[in-house]
């Protein structure tokens, strides 16, 4: 009893309860903010399996399965993902599941809010532009399928525009833009425009002979 007189005369303990029970609180609230992106991660890792295996879903029977990952409250829900992370896997989530189950319109809109919400964090697209990257070429594809010729083909233009540091990540980007830029001229009957297109990456005779393996 002597002892804890003597340490409490020595220090604030109100101080320092209150020091500690902050502490506990910033604690539990990254522990929360964790398990909500490891949620959003599954959710995820679960559509995109799904979405590799059986391409877009065109029927009711089909979209029974990825039902469960659409009626889920954290794909339901923004306000669920409680950090930048979790509303980053939110959105990578909800878009994913809207192009999987052929539903390009509310796809589009979703995937428009995603790349907004990515643009009101410039910092972020500075320190890792994948996030960005793949908003954007999911975007491209919400516009073709719906015919948004304009809108998509400004897409391709911005995401060639985003400066990439690695080598491998400029040539994924290089791939993708060319071969979405050739199917979409393909499928519009814009044949010299293809043409022309094929034209200018025959400069590149390898990333050539990828291209030519178009879905």
């Amino acid at each position: 009893m002597q002892e804890e007189a003597v340490l409490r005369s020595m220090y604030d303990m109100k101080g320092l309860e209150k020091y500690i029970e902050k502490g506990v609180k910033e604690r539990k609230l990254a522990l929360e903010k964790m398990t909500t992106i490891y949620e959003y991660r599954d959710l995820y890792s679960q559509i995109y399996l799904l979405a590799n295996k059986a391409g877009t879903t065109r029927n009711v029977k089909d979209i029974k399965q990825p039902k469960a990952v659409g009626d889920n409250p954290l794909i339901k829900d923004v306000t669920l993902a409680n950090s930048f992370q979790a509303s980053v896997w939110y959105y990578y989530t909800r878009s994913i599941y809207l192009l999987h189950i052929g539903n390009f319109k509310k796809g589009y809109t979703i995937i428009k809010e995603r790349i907004a919400f990515i643009e009101r964090h410039p910092h972020q697209i500075a320190n890792d532009p994948v996030p960005y990257l793949l908003a954007l070429m999911n975007f491209s594809v919400a516009c073709n399928e719906l015919r948004k010729n304009e809108e998509f083909m400004n897409t391709l233009k911005k995401i060639r525009m985003i400066p990439i540091k690695t080598l491998l990540l400029r040539h994924k980007v290089f791939l993708f833009t060319c071969r979405q830029e050739l199917s979409h001229y393909i499928e519009n009957g814009q044949y010299q425009k293809g043409i022309a297109l094929v034209d200018e990456i025959k400069k590149d005779p390898k990333l050539l002979t990828k291209l030519m393996y178009i879905n």
